[in-house]
C-alpha cells in the first residue's frame, strides 16, 4: 500500500477520566469517510470497561457502515495508536476484511511490562 492510499483519522477523547461507561457501554466517535476507492463510512467505538464476553478488558471496535458505497468487501490495513498519559503511545498494526456492516473488536489489557492484546472477528 502506498502513502497515497493512506488516510489518518485522529479521535481525541477529551476529559477521558470523566467518562463513567459501564461494561458494554461505548464512547462513540463521529462517523468518518474514507475513499477506498469509493466513499466508505466508518466509526470507532471504545468500551473502557470491556464487553460482555470479556469484562474488564478495554475494547475498541472499528465498524464499517452497512449503508455505505463501495464494494461489499474491502481489505483494510490499519493501525490503532493509543496515547498514554505519559505522552508515549502503543501502536497495533492490523489487517482485516470488512464487509458492509462489519465490526472488528480489538481488546487491550495492560500488563506489567507490556500490553497484551487480541483481535476477534
Amino acid at each position: 500500500m502506498s502513502e497515497d492510499d493512506c488516510a489518518t483519522i485522529t479521535w481525541a477523547i477529551n476529559n477521558y477520566s470523566h467518562y463513567w461507561q459501564k461494561n458494554d457501554e461505548a464512547v462513540v466517535s463521529p462517523v468518518f469517510s474514507i475513499f477506498v476507492p469509493e466513499e466508505t463510512k466508518w466509526k470507532l467505538m471504545l468500551f473502557p470497561r470491556g464487553v460482555a464476553s470479556l469484562p474488564g478488558r478495554m475494547a475498541f471496535l472499528l465498524q464499517r457502515d452497512k449503508g455505505c458505497n463501495g464494494a461489499e468487501n474491502i481489505k483494510v490495513e490499519y493501525s490503532l495508536d493509543c496515547l498514554r498519559s505519559d505522552g508515549s503511545y502503543d501502536n497495533f498494526p492490523l489487517t482485516d476484511q470488512f464487509r458492509k456492516g462489519y465490526s472488528d473488536f480489538f481488546f487491550l489489557q495492560e500488563g506489567k511490562d507490556s500490553n497484551i492484546y487480541s483481535k476477534t472477528s
